[in-house]
């Protein structure tokens, strides 16, 4: 009768049945419903005052009761000849298994071991070397690297074992050393040259050109340096001189990108950046399919006024009408053309209408209009050195930039002034004529095609 009433008191008391777990080992499942501690489980709830191999914490007491503790049900545990444990420690090796919850663990001892001994290998920290004995099935020694020399300390030094990889941002430095000890090597950042760091395109190094793997970004060989020669480079990011930055143009990696992406294609205007690593690409519009009034100088204006060139049906807010110019296909951009509307006059100052090269829309009012490859006098005189040069009347949206070239035998062309890369990175703009107000000319940086540009940059007075 007594056995009865314990029984009856045992399942009625809280707490030995039901408890969410918290913060359990990897192997452990949580158990739903009122199974938490149940034998079904691996797991058993028993008073405090019985024996238990293997305590399970986590599934013990829930603040209702403090008379239940969770115990692993272990199989044949007289058979272990360590240590029950639920997981074994850092410095023991497994013997046997005895269940879900029962690991039979028994301590790694140091035979000839000059640092730590662990249950596995991989459990060296990275300045740490494998070295010596321990006994136990799987069991290592880990020896610590020693110090850094002089030469390693004083630039920043790690020191980190032979086989293991230097931690990110930091390359071996073969030079210096870790206090004579051959199985550790000393791992240093880059540290980035004012070439890398400096101006107004600011770099950052890294360890392997692998990790400058933007599509806008290129490597600076010369850019960082350490007290040693090994692997480490600059990497910047393309950035758009104006006359690209003016056409919305976007900088790519020439090397990644041989051509501009699709729905993209060349400046109109020998639009560049800063590096000649990067190509300069601007949204193609004549493979736009949007609706909005947008793209190459598209404006829209209040139905009174007049368009430049012509109106088209794209959205504007606010019921007015949306204003573009005329565009080139590749075809005419390939063959140095640019297309000009007919109230502009049409193809002037040696310039031709092409045979091939069309204007992407309104080709009834745009006209492609290319070098007249008979006139041997624009070539001398617009398109010396090789530079691209345009109608005179062509609209190009960079007349700060632009000037122009007359010549007794007909020639007029429109040239733009072209920021060289120290220009460029210093953030200059190229004016032609002289420097506005609030600008003043770079002691470093030109301007190419012609004496009348000059390198701008912001006044420092």
């Amino acid at each position: 009768m007594v056995s009865a009433i314990l029984l009856v008191v045992l399942v009625a008391l809280p707490g030995c049945h039901s408890k969410i777990p918290r913060d359990l080992p990897s192997h452990v499942s949580p158990a739903s419903g009122r199974s938490n501690c149940s034998e079904a489980e691996g797991r058993r709830c028993v008073r405090k005052t019985e024996s238990c191999e293997v305590l399970l914490d986590q599934y013990s007491g829930n603040g209702k009761s403090d008379n239940c503790i969770c115990c692993a049900v272990c199989d044949s545990p007289n058979e272990c000849t360590g240590t029950l444990r639920e997981a074994c420690n850092v410095d023991e090796f497994l013997v046997s298994d005895h269940g879900t919850f029962c690991k039979c663990c028994q301590p790694c001892v140091a035979v000839d071991c000059n640092g730590r001994c662990v249950s596995d290998s991989s459990l060296c920290n990275v300045n740490e070397y494998v070295d010596g004995t321990c006994t136990g099935s799987s069991c290592a020694c880990c020896v610590a690297c020693g110090s850094p020399d002089d030469q390693c300390a004083g630039a920043g030094g790690i020191c980190v074992a032979a086989g293991n990889d230097c931690p990110c941002g930091t390359w071996i430095n073969p030079d210096f050393g870790c206090s004579g000890d051959q199985n550790c090597k000393c791992c240093v950042a880059c540290t980035p040259s004012s070439a890398c760091s400096g101006g107004h395109n600011p770099g950052r190094c890294v360890t392997n050109s692998s990790f400058c793997n933007g599509k806008n970004e290129y490597i600076l060989n010369d850019g960082c340096y350490s007290n040693s020669t090994f692997e480490c480079s600059c990497c910047k990011t393309c950035t758009p001189d104006l006359l690209c930055a003016n056409e919305n143009g976007v900088c790519y990696n020439k090397i990644k990108h041989t051509q501009c992406p699709s729905g993209f294609r060349k400046s109109l205007f020998g639009g560049a950046c800063c590096s000649d690593e990067c190509i300069c690409c601007i949204r193609d519009e004549c493979s736009r399919t949007s609706t909005d009034c947008k793209g190459y100088g598209a404006l829209c204006l209040p139905q009174e006024r007049n368009c430049w060139h012509y109106e088209t049906n794209d959205y504007c807010p606010d019921n007015e009408k949306c204003c573009k110019y005329c565009y080139p296909d590749e075809t005419c951009s390939s063959e140095g053309g640019i297309c000009i509307h007919q109230s502009d006059g049409g193809c002037i100052g040696g310039f031709i209408k092409s045979l091939t090269g069309s204007c992407c829309h309104h080709p009834d009012e745009c006209i492609c209009c290319v070098p007249d490859t008979s006139n041997a006098c624009l070539y001398d005189n617009c398109f010396a050195n090789g530079t691209p040069a345009y109608p005179a009347n062509a609209v190009t949206f960079n007349y700060y930039a632009s000037y122009q070239i007359y010549d007794s035998c007909g020639a007029i062309c429109t040239k733009f002034c072209k920021p060289d890369a120290q220009c460029c990175n210093e953030g200059g703009v190229c004016y032609s004529y002289g420097c506005p107000l609030g600008y003043e000319v770079s002691n470093t940086g030109n301007c190419t095609d012609d004496p009348k540009c000059y390198c701008c940059v912001y006044s420092q007075r």
